[in-house]
């Protein structure tokens, strides 16, 4: 019974390595810009132009760039003025939103359907951190202090390293 139940246990720790996303992670902050990556980086060469576009959560329009040139036609309104294409290198659809806020957080994605390739990026915006600075009486030895971010994201960071295509 020892046995069957160890068993069992590594069944269920295999199942939850192998159902781990590799949906890349980005974090901003309020008021900052952020860059959401998507990198064609398959075995397959690119047409020479090719059609891309950007969706958020909601399947509003990000951005559209028909073969290479953005249209911001379609665009929807809360995105109208805040998206830039990053510069352009060959497979590079990476685009920079502006101004982000709480409302941006969510999953955003990349479509290149020429060549049938989609990123996701799971976008979560937080608000700025506050430096806190302590004043001491005179003559007392104790420093000013700042708040710091935990270094959280490491982990994160080295997982996406990994689920790099």
């Amino acid at each position: 019974m020892f046995y069957c139940l160890r068993r069992s246990l590594w069944v269920i720790v295999l199942y939850e390595l192998t159902t781990v996303s590799c949906q890349l992670q980005v974090k901003g902050q309020a008021g900052d810009d952020v860059l959401l990556p998507c990198i064609y980086g398959e075995d397959d060469p690119l047409p020479q132009k090719v059609s891309h576009y950007w969706r958020d959560q909601d399947d509003a329009v990000v951005l559209d760039s028909n073969l290479g040139v953005p249209d911001p036609s379609s665009q929807s309104p809360t995105y109208r003025g805040r998206v830039d294409p990053a510069p352009q290198l060959e497979g590079d659809f990476s685009i920079v939103l502006k101004q982000v806020g709480r409302s941006d957080s969510g999953v955003f994605e990349c479509h290149v359907p020429e060549v049938d390739f989609m990123k996701s990026v799971q976008l979560t915006v937080t608000d700025k951190l506050n430096v806190v600075m302590k004043t001491q009486p005179p003559g007392s030895n104790a420093a000013a202090t700042r708040t710091r971010p935990p270094l959280l994201l490491l982990p994160p960071l080295l997982l996406s390293l990994y689920c790099v295509v």
